[in-house]
């Protein structure tokens, strides 16, 4: 799948404001240049359009996990290869 790709699934549109947390090198920057100005935001701070978070722990979620509904959290950490 090509970054171009990924950004359509996650439903990322041109002009959006974006962040990225944990990601993989090169991975926010891959996206960045594939969607016609989006603007990756180094920090959670303002409006956001889009926020992905990677996990590689159920503790690197931290406060995450208390403060989104139990479904998606179960969702969340089906998907964290423990």
């Amino acid at each position: 799948m090509t970054a171009k790709d990924l950004a359509r699934k996650l439903g990322i549109k041109p002009e959006q404001r974006i962040a990225i947390v944990g990601a993989p090198e090169g991975y926010a920057r891959s996206l960045e240049k594939m969607v016609p100005g989006v603007r990756l935001s180094k920090s959670l701070e303002g409006t956001l359009d889009f926020i992905q978070l990677f996990a590689r722990s159920e503790r690197e979620l931290g406060g995450l996990s208390r403060a989104l509904p139990g479904n998606l959290i179960g969702s969340m950490l089906d998907m964290i290869d423990r």
